[in-house]
């Protein structure tokens, strides 16, 4: 199979110089009937099922260990990780981008390019031609109509979608036959391959396009090799092999157990119960060097680990056009930032396997390795804070107005480095003055919807820590989190909970997905970046890995930095 350039390529270059990499997908055999997966309306199939004939042929379920749980898994619905872990191994794209950063088809027989055409000169249209007897994992066939309802669901102000960056520039999209998707945009979106990463059943949803609140989010079905079975809060997340899948998963499932914390997983991977565990730290690499039973999927991500700070009136909801109590003053957002002293999270806490992070896009075409942020000084940082008038109190904490300068910071909870980091940053931050409390919640608290008071899309907090990155094209990225359009609402939006309001940053994200000029995007994507650092509301902390663990009884598996680590899973098999 030969792969196509990433994003920037295929459109940039293809449109501008008129150059072309075509790319073709493999199909494999069609595997034989089995047992079907139920309707979304109906319940999973029974756990003592006989097995089938084809179950009984591939080997059996992977048992994975992960230390957070999903609030559903719509990948659509929800910015927490483990939800796309989880959404990788069940649905398939148009397209999915390998570990050297090229689109592959998988749902699309081929990339569009001008040369195929698929793409029209002028990149408002996109054509995409659509694999011959793909069906979902009930039986039914995939068609074009697929295609269009993941769109038009995206566009239905009833969902609370994470965000419609280029989805709501596409003016329609025409399904001519079964095989054929006509994308057709109302002005050029550049990254618009990135779009349709997850092709959602039009059946699924008991005829509607209304995605909040419905069964499916939580026993999904797609193309790809495996289904939801059954979902036991607390306990475990069953995936069972899609029988109509191609290629055919090698294993008959994936059994996710839900543990309380990263450390918990490791003890299970350990002790045999487990045969793989998600989303180590760079910590742990030390531990596994001596380990002959166990391998480490590791590789470079653009993932930045970042402190976000509300630049809102702290509520439930936040009111966006009031300034933080606190935060709200540059010159203590400044102090913050200069407080920190990031080698020590980097050398005492991740045993130096990781750096500085000096930027919100870490890795890829779109970093940009000359921008710096200011190096710790603490005694800088004392100095800003007197300018804001905050004077040391009676016990070291500095007031103001009878107001104590005294902060919450929320991350998920199970994650012992983060907690360890929180602890030491509070130390640092008490030594000019700064009172930092900890208060931690599970991952599906955190990065809950504004339905469920989700403390960040509500914006009832003051600091949070996180990791995010880009994937390939930066723009979903910046869009999604530091776009004012992407400030949270009832109504929907997206995840700027920093509540970021910056007429700049706004110029260049738009000005980088408006041209094909690769160099161009690249200065766009660098100017945001940098305008990010200004409002010190992210305070990029360290860069991360991606850091996984699989038993050597296991195979198939490969590093890939622009997807998740369930991203070849169908490929997954036990030696």
């Amino acid at each position: 199979m030969k792969h196509t350039r990433s994003i920037w390529l295929v459109l940039s270059l293809t449109l501008a110089a008129g150059l072309i990499l075509a790319a073709c997908g493999a199909q494999a055999a069609q595997p034989p009937a089995a047992t079907q997966p139920p309707a979304a309306t109906q319940p999973p199939p029974a756990a003592t099922e006989a097995p089938t004939a084809m179950s009984m042929q591939m080997g059996a379920p992977i048992v994975i260990a992960m230390y957070q749980e999903p609030e559903s898994i719509n990948p659509y619905l929800s910015v927490q990780t483990v939800v796309n872990v989880l959404s990788t191994a069940v649905y398939d794209g148009l397209l999915t981008v390998g570990p050297d950063g090229e689109f592959i088809p998988v749902l699309a027989t081929e990339v569009p390019s001008i040369a195929n055409g698929g793409l029209s000169a002028d990149g408002l249209t996109i054509t995409y031609k659509l694999r011959e007897g793909v069906k979902w994992a009930d039986g039914k066939p995939f068609t074009s109509a697929d295609v269009k309802f993941t769109w038009q669901a995206l566009m239905d102000n009833s969902n609370a979608v994470v965000s419609r960056a280029g989805w709501e520039d596409i003016d329609t999209v025409e399904t001519p036959n079964d095989l054929t998707a006509v994308v057709k945009f109302k002005k050029l979106y550049a990254p618009a391959l990135t779009l349709w990463r997850y092709v959602l059943p039009a059946h699924g949803f008991g005829g509607g396009t209304a995605m909040t609140g419905a069964d499916f989010n939580r026993k999904p079905f797609g193309t790809g090799p495996f289904f939801v079975k059954e979902w036991t809060s607390g306990e475990s997340i069953v995936l069972d092999y899609n029988p109509n899948a191609n290629p055919a998963p090698l294993v008959s499932g994936l059994v996710f157990r839900i543990t309380p914390s990263r450390e918990e997983s490791v003890l299970l991977l350990k002790s045999g119960e487990v045969e793989a565990v998600w989303d180590l730290i760079e910590a742990s690499i030390p531990d596994f060097e001596g380990n002959a039973d166990a391998t480490l999927w590791t590789t470079p991500s653009s993932n930045v680990e970042y402190l976000g700070l509300n630049l809102a009136q702290r509520g439930n909801p936040a009111d966006p056009t009031k300034p933080h109590a606190i935060l709200g003053d540059i010159k203590v957002r400044q102090a913050l930032s200069l407080a920190i002293d990031r080698s020590v999270l980097v050398n005492d806490l991740m045993y130096g396997k990781s750096t500085i992070a000096t930027s919100a896009i870490g890795l890829g075409w779109a970093s940009d390795p000359t921008i710096s942020i200011a190096p710790y000084d603490p005694e800088k940082a004392k100095s800003l804070l007197d300018e804001a008038g905050w004077k040391p109190g009676s016990d070291g904490i500095r007031m103001k107005g009878g107001q104590r300068l005294s902060l919450e910071i929320t991350s998920t909870s199970g994650n012992k480095l983060r907690e360890l980091a929180e602890q030491v940053i509070q130390e640092q931050l008490k030594a000019v003055g700064i009172e930092l409390k900890i208060n931690n919640v599970p991952s599906s608290t955190l990065f809950g919807n504004w339905a469920s008071s989700g403390p960040l899309q509500r914006g009832n907090f003051d600091i949070s820590m996180d990791t995010w990155g880009p994937d390939i094209d930066p723009n979903d990225f910046v869009s999604i989190l530091f776009e004012s359009a992407s400030i949270p609402t009832e109504a929907g939006g997206g995840w700027n909970y920093f509540r970021i309001n910056d007429p700049k940053i706004d110029a260049a994200i738009k000005a980088g997905r408006s041209t094909l000029d690769i160099a161009a995007r690249k200065q766009a994507y660098s100017e945001v970046a940098r305008l990010v650092n200004d409002t010190y509301a992210y305070i990029p902390l360290y860069n991360r890995l991606i850091i996984n663990a699989f038993t050597n009884d296991v195979s198939g598996w490969t590093p890939n930095p622009w997807r998740d680590f369930t991203w070849d899973a169908a490929k997954w098999a036990h030696k």
